[in-house]
């Protein structure tokens, strides 16, 4: 049987009134978007990301043939060297080494488009997550 443990000693009535106080302080000047702040970006971020949206989301309804992918379990070289021209094998490494720079929320955005071939999104996944780390540091 679970013992009753009672109040918190700093919220009792007994309580010192400093403490009190200072609790109430603590809870009163943390709000909840400070804790769980939502991903924004900026109006020149946003631009930038609308530019980079359309090609992308035109290569892959014109350029990608997802069956033809998973019938012949290898991604075309064209479609390759498509990805590479648009630069989505560099979205998140920085500039100064030949990447696109992109924010973790911008990636989110092309990954909504790139992730309607789940061969080509863990492609170039694996690419930002492994090739990244090795190429930067």
């Amino acid at each position: 049987m679970a013992k009753n443990i009672g109040t918190p000693a700093f919220l009792s009535d007994n309580a010192p009134l400093l403490l009190k106080k200072y609790c109430n302080h603590i809870v009163a000047i943390i709000s909840h978007a400070e804790v769980f702040p939502y991903p924004e970006i900026g109006n020149e971020e946003l631009q930038e990301l609308k530019q980079l949206v359309a090609p992308v989301e035109k290569f892959f309804s014109e350029e990608v043939d997802s069956a033809k992918i998973d019938r012949e379990a290898k991604i075309p070289p064209e479609t390759l060297n498509g990805l590479k021209e648009l630069g989505l094998f560099g979205i998140m490494i920085p500039e100064e080494y030949g990447g696109l720079g992109l924010s973790n929320t911008m990636y989110a955005r092309l990954a909504e488009i790139i992730s309607l071939d789940g061969s080509i999104a863990v492609t170039l996944a694996t690419h930002q997550a492994l090739a990244l780390k090795v190429k930067v540091k």
